[in-house]
């Protein structure tokens, strides 16, 4: 007899986004059917392992460190038209 509550484990290349519950995940491999890359989900937190989770931190706060020290700041922007509409 099979165990069909078998955890099947996908390979994720890396976090992308990150919202209220869940991450948006880029995921490894080729889809078979279309030839090309899986597209990236939006999955529960729970389901991304530490690894993954932890370099998903340590980019962000790395982007973060490099807005901070580049001098821009992130913000609500102006947009100056130029001429005759």
């Amino acid at each position: 007899m099979k165990n069909i509550n078998k955890k099947k484990e996908w390979e994720a290349v890396a976090i992308l986004q990150e919202t209220r519950g869940k991450y948006l995940i880029q995921w490894a491999g080729i889809d078979p059917n279309t030839k090309k890359p899986w597209g990236s989900t939006w999955e529960p937190k729970r389901m991304a392992n530490k690894a993954l989770v932890e370099d998903f931190k340590k980019r962000n706060l790395k982007q973060r460190s490099n807005q901070r020290n580049s001098g821009v700041q992130a913000g609500p922007c102006e947009l100056k038209l130029i001429g005759k509409l």
